[in-house]
């Protein structure tokens, strides 16, 4: 509820950037409590002046929250100029250093650092300082222009609206911050796990490295769309994209329901792999499962496409099993993938496959011949490399 209320005064982090955030928060909250404190300041004897500097102060917060929060127009230097003057007048012709409205010329600095860039942000803190200096200097020269608190209670007034208002503005400040930050965090873990394992993505958070390491089984799928080529040419890009989209969209629910990784896509081709980086000796099983469950979408896909008169792509699909090396490579991109001549044999099983078919080879086989039915296809010849055997895997009846 809290935070809901939060977005709707301030902004959502959806829509506002973080220093639009802290600048309506601290816009809305001097605004606001302006007026309540010219009630409180009235029990001090302050003199007119500082009675118009606060009003103006508060009118002008308000209306640069308006701005900012309904009309998208943030202006982060002007406000603080403001806030620095009205605070400057308070000192001036207030209590001067016996007051405490130094503490908000002091922590002026945090917004300062916060919402400015560059050189306005030198600018505001050379101010902030130059005004504090000239301030203390004054008052030390002068103390007969200052007021005096003629009563303890004053002072303590005094001292608990600004403590009040500082801390109010300072935990906003902070949440805000905060707030931010684990959203960041939470989306910069989101990106990464969506291109790495999130085993490797920890290990990079971590440790800052993912050390590359050898695995002796694993199963590998690749796939590929027939006729994708010349479907795309009757095709939008804005179609070929949807349509990409939906079907790797469909793959990846597939893939991590069996508890597999998608390595990458390229092109129109889709890659996983199963039994790493968590090591498990279904993989063979699951690879399979996963590959007859992404063929069957695809046909499903095609038939209802065809039945409305379009022309749809069809799917080539192998599977191999073995050893493999994995690791990240990159520095600024990272990429997750694995090196061997299991990745090649997996790659030739998908390019001997036939549309519609899930090609195995006889590695993966052995380990799920009795959980699917599969038919023999002989020694099939691959470019390259040595006659291999070869079966379609289908489901039990």
């Amino acid at each position: 509820m809290l935070s809901n209320l939060s977005a709707q005064l301030i902004g959502s982090s959806k829509l506002f950037t973080l220093e639009q955030r802290i600048h309506n928060t601290i816009t809305l909250v001097i605004g606001i409590m302006s007026f309540p404190i010219l009630i409180l300041l009235a029990f001090l004897d302050l003199r007119l002046i500082h009675q118009l500097s606060i009003v103006f102060c508060g009118l002008s917060n308000l209306t640069f929250y308006y701005l900012s929060r309904f009309r998208r127009r943030t202006f982060s230097f002007v406000p603080l100029v403001i806030l620095l003057t009205t605070l400057s007048i308070i000192w001036l012709f207030g209590y001067g250093l016996n007051g405490f409205v130094n503490m908000f010329l002091l922590t002026l600095a945090v917004p300062t650092a916060i919402l400015l860039r560059g050189r306005q942000r030198s600018a505001a803190l050379l101010s902030i300082v130059v005004t504090v200096l000239s301030l203390t200097v004054y008052d030390l020269s002068h103390p007969e222009q200052f007021l005096i608190f003629s009563t303890a209670s004053q002072k303590y007034v005094d001292f608990v609206v600004n403590f009040l208002i500082l801390f109010i503005i300072l935990s906003a400040v902070t949440t805000n911050v905060l707030n931010s930050l684990d959203e960041e965090r939470s989306k910069s873990d989101g990106l990464l796990l969506n291109i790495l394992p999130a085993k490797i993505a920890f290990e990079l958070k971590e440790y800052g490295e993912s050390k590359p390491k050898r695995y002796d089984s694993v199963t590998i799928v690749f796939t590929d769309f027939v006729g994708f080529s010349r479907i795309c040419q009757s095709l939008t890009a804005e179609e070929i994209l949807q349509e990409l989209d939906t079907c790797f969209s469909a793959f990846d629910t597939i893939t991590q329901r069996y508890g597999l990784e998608r390595l990458k896509t390229i092109g129109d081709s889709y890659m996983l792999v199963g039994g790493m980086p968590l090591e498990n000796a279904s993989h063979p099983t699951s690879c399979t499962t996963a590959a007859l469950e992404m063929a069957e979408f695809v046909h499903a896909r095609k038939q209802l496409a065809e039945a409305a008169g379009k022309s749809y792509w069809d799917i080539r699909i192998g599977v191999h099993t073995g050893p493999v090396v994995a690791g990240v490579i990159g520095k600024q991109k990272f990429a997750y993938d694995i090196w061997g001549e299991t990745v090649n044999l997996a790659s030739r099983m998908e390019s001997s496959s036939l549309p519609g078919r899930v090609n195995i080879s006889q590695a993966t086989y052995e380990y799920v011949s009795e959980s699917f039915n599969c038919e023999f296809r002989g020694m099939q010849d691959i470019k390259k490399l040595d006659s291999v055997k070869m079966y379609f895997a289908n489901k039990l009846a």
